[in-house]
Formats: C-alpha cells, sequence, structure tokens
C-alpha cells in the first residue's frame, strides 16, 4: 500500500542516525482509539542505542511531524509505540486533484458485486458492492474511462441448488420477491439433503445440464438467472450503485471461450487429466512444482478445472474469462442493450 510504503520510508530517514539494520514494521492497531498504523520501532533502537525507549519515540515523532506525510496526527504511547492517524480525505482528494487528465483517458474495468443467482442479496453483497462501487467513483473522479462489470455465475452449484429446490421443494410462507421465495426453499432443501430426501446427484445433474445447454432445465435456469439479477440489480440502485456491463457465465461456454482455453491450456506442462488418486479422471493444472498432482491437501480441489464426471468448476470458467479479458482468445462476446446505459453479453442478439 502507498501509505505503509511512505511511512516506512519516512520512518527509515528518521532513524537512519540510530541504525539503518533494524527491520521496520507497520502494524494495524486493533483499536481504532490507536491510530490507522503503529510501529514499535523506538523500542527496537532502545536495544541498539541503550535509551529510553518513549524519549526515542518523542525524537523519532518530532522528526516525523517535520516531513510532509498523509497523516493528520502522530501520538507516542509508552513504552514507545509511535501510532500514526491517516488524514483519508487529504490523501483521496489531494491525489485526485493532482491527477493528469490531459492525456489520453485509461481504461479500467472494475468488476464487483458478482452475486450468485440463486436467491436475494444480503447485506454482506451490498458491503462488497459499496467497496467496488466506490473505487469506481474515486478511479472516474481521475479522469480514468472506467467500466463496471457485474460477473453472473449463473453455472454454478448455487443456481442448481435453486432449480433443485423448485422441482422438489415448496414454500407456503408469504414472499414480496421471486429472491425471497428462492430463500425458503433453498434453506428447505438443505434440510432435504441433511436427511436423505433429496440426494446431491439430483443437482449434479442439473448441474451438467445446464452447462449442456439448450435443454429445458438450462432454459429454466436462464429464466430463473435473469429474473434474481434483475432483482439484484435493482436492489443496488436503490443504493445509487450501477454497472455497465453484465456478463453471463453461460456465455462464456455458448461462445465457445472455454473450449479455445482449453485447447490453449493443453499445450502447456502444467495441465493434464489425471490417471490415478483422489483426482482420477479429472484434467487439472498444476500450481505447485513440489506436489505431484494427488496428494491430499485442503486447496486440492482448486486446481481441478474439469471434474471426472465432466462438469468444469469455477476455476475452469474463471480462466477462460480472464483469457477473454487480457486478449489471450481469439473470440469475442455478442452484447444486447437491457436497461438505459446497462448492457449484457448475449449469445443472442
Amino acid at each position: 500500500m502507498h501509505i505503509e510504503q511512505t511511512l516506512i520510508k519516512a520512518i527509515q530517514a528518521a532513524t537512519a542516525s540510530y541504525s539503518e539494520e533494524i527491520e521496520i514494521e507497520l502494524e494495524q492497531p486493533a483499536q481504532l482509539t490507536h491510530g490507522d498504523y503503529s510501529t514499535n520501532i523506538a523500542m527496537k533502537l532502545a536495544r541498539v542505542a541503550r535509551k529510553n525507549p518513549f524519549e526515542i519515540a518523542i525524537v523519532l515523532q518530532e522528526k516525523l511531524e517535520e516531513m510532509e506525510l498523509p497523516v493528520g496526527k502522530i501520538d507516542v504511547v509508552r513504552p514507545g509505540f509511535i501510532n500514526f492517524f491517516v488524514s483519508w480525505d487529504d490523501v483521496i482528494f489531494t491525489n485526485v486533484s493532482d491527477y493528469d487528465i490531459s492525456g489520453e483517458k485509461q481504461k479500467v474495468v472494475i468488476e464487483h458485486t458478482s452475486i450468485n443467482p440463486n436467491k436475494s442479496a444480503h447485506i454482506g453483497h451490498l458491503r462488497n458492492a459499496c467497496i467496488g462501487d466506490t473505487l469506481a467513483r474515486l478511479l472516474k473522479k481521475t479522469g480514468a474511462q472506467v467500466e463496471v462489470h457485474n460477473y453472473i455465475d449463473d453455472l454454478g452449484n448455487q443456481l442448481a441448488d435453486t432449480l433443485t429446490a423448485l422441482l422438489h421443494t415448496e414454500s407456503t410462507e408469504p414472499a414480496e420477491r421471486f429472491g425471497d421465495y428462492c430463500w425458503d426453499i433453498y434453506s428447505a432443501l438443505n434440510e432435504k439433503y441433511e436427511s436423505g430426501e433429496v440426494t446431491t446427484s439430483i443437482r449434479d445433474d442439473v448441474l451438467h445440464k445446464l452447462e449442456e445447454g439448450n435443454n429445458s432445465t438450462a432454459w429454466l435456469g436462464y429464466a430463473v438467472a435473469d429474473k434474481l439479477s434483475s432483482e439484484h440489480v435493482e436492489e443496488m440502485r436503490q443504493f445509487g450503485i450501477s454497472y455497465d456491463l453484465l456478463v453471463w457465465e453461460r456465455d462464456i461456454l455458448q461462445k465457445g471461450f472455454w473450449q479455445e482455453a482449453f485447447s490453449k491450456l493443453k499445450q502447456t506442462d502444467v495441465f493434464f487429466k489425471q490417471e490415478q488418486g483422489p483426482q482420477a479422471g479429472c484434467w487439472v493444472i498444476r500450481t505447485d512444482d513440489s506436489t505431484d498432482g494427488i496428494g491430499e491437501s485442503e486447496h486440492l480441489a482448486d486446481k481441478v478445472l474439469i471434474r471426472s464426471n465432466g462438469v468444469l468448476t469455477y476455476t475452469a470458467k474463471d480462466i477462460a474469462y480472464h483469457m477473454w479479458k487480457y486478449g489471450l482468445l481469439e473470440g469475442d462476446f455478442t452484447y444486447k442493450q437491457k436497461i438505459g446505459e446497462l448492457w449484457t453479453t448475449s449469445v443472442w442478439c
């Protein structure tokens, strides 16, 4: 982070007369009353200088206050902590006003929110959307050409669960929105999973049909995902959060992005079909040369791109999507206007 690097360099300059070999550490205090950042450098220097750490901290405070730092206040707390209180308004608006927008605008793509289209949004989704929207607004203020994407995972386990719930459960609870109804049946489905009344193999079959496309299950999935995503977009709009483009995961498969990415991956030494062990029959990507790809690890599933039953993992589709972003694939999405300035990817325009 720029602020951390700035503070570390300043502390290095202020402590040069004591020692240049002491490692400088900044931490974020657990309590806001102790500042945004804190360092114990004075206590480390005390062992070298053979002085009281509090006295050293006071001297360092005076030196640091003479520098132009992005902080509003520097406090010293016994036995020798130096606490920094960042002037966030000055940091943000000074940098924005100093930004040179006379040249060609830089294009920036920000992808945020990306709620699974399986039920209504919750407060955690709003938090992430607020962070993404804030970044987009700040970058627009600097003069950048910002394009906000909302990636819709309409081929994942979550949507498959909701479809399974629609087909195998009911709810009599009153619901104002379709997403609220989906919350109820989603919970009911998990209870049926636990009791064995409905097996996850049904969900797996739904997921497989979603990926195949052009069948009754897939078309139902499209309708459900479209409805829920429209509710999400409308909910965020009430908070002033908007998007430029909705990217549908189904379009990544329909446009052949994954097939092209799959062909390119097979030309590398790190992507192969596992023949033995717990991943037998899976196509995996090796991310650590120290493993043979068949050992037990809590992160093992993240390396699987195609499961033994032929279903793609989210990692596989993400790889294809990001290869498209970086211009590594020949194809492109087709687009259509959805509402106002909101556009969406679409196989059929």
